[in-house]
């Protein structure tokens, strides 16, 4: 299949019907090109990185090499960051389900994704909800009963989105700001969490924007949120230039 003809549009000009037809049909055809080359580098870097070839020498407990036994392996563990949303984490209304929740999640993941959605952390003007003894509102636990969650099952915590694009997330008081008191707010917010938690923020908004000024948006993230091949990519750039990582540097 042939590839595609790049086809760019300036990042602030509003699309006419037959453009936006155009420009989802190519993007569609980056899409799927993009996804079969992924998985084929996908399953050969598994094969290449991530797979081998072993011969065990096994032993009994008198140091005799035990041979002609049927042995059963099963892996407990891994270094691989495996996660999913924790979001009821201690939400139930008991112990013991509680306890299967966290039973269950700890046998698959090894990671937990903490809620940070703002309606939430602060649903009035200046209120915070982070404390364990927070007000309930389901699947929402505070931050800090998420901490002890991950600590106490050995999980990594992972954030959440700080701040959405749109009113997913957003406190109903947000609606009622001004555009430049949305701004005060949102550095507000920001800031507070990362002295809190000491947290370094990357700026993704302003390296996306550089992008965009040579290439449309739908090449990095059709749905403007999840980001594809291109979109990761410039991301991890961006992120390990505050990690003081030199990804031009040889192996």
């Amino acid at each position: 299949m042939p590839l595609p003809k790049p086809w760019c549009l300036p990042p602030h000009r509003v699309l006419t019907d037959d453009e936006a037809a155009v420009l989802y049909e190519r993007a569609t055809e980056f899409a799927d090109l993009q996804k079969n080359g992924l998985d084929k580098m996908v399953d050969a870097n598994i094969r290449r990185n991530r797979m081998t070839n072993v011969r065990l020498a096994l032993y009994d407990k008198d140091g005799y090499e035990v041979t002609g036994a049927d042995i059963h392996v099963e892996q407990v563990s891994h270094e691989f960051k495996f996660g999913c949303n924790a979001f009821l984490a201690d939400q139930f209304d008991s112990d013991e389900k509680n306890a299967e929740y966290e039973r269950i999640f700890t046998d698959l993941f090894n990671q937990a994704v903490v809620p940070f959605y703002w309606m939430d952390d602060e649903p009035e003007r200046g209120k915070w909800r982070f404390e364990k003894d927070s007000p309930y509102i389901y699947r929402r636990p505070p931050a800090e009963q998420m901490l002890d969650f991950c600590e106490r099952t050995n999980c990594e915590p992972k954030g959440h989105n700080l701040v959405w694009p749109s009113n997913i997330g957003l406190p109903k008081w947000f609606d009622e700001l001004t555009v430049r008191e949305r701004g005060i707010e949102i550095e507000k917010r920001i800031r507070m969490l990362a002295e809190k938690y000491e947290c370094i923020f990357v700026d993704f908004q302003k390296m996306y924007e550089k992008y965009c000024r040579i290439r449309h948006s739908s090449f990095i993230a059709w749905d403007r949120v999840h980001p594809n091949q291109i979109g990761a990519t410039l991301m991890a750039r961006e992120f390990l230039k505050y990690c003081d990582f030199d990804y031009n540097h040889a192996i």
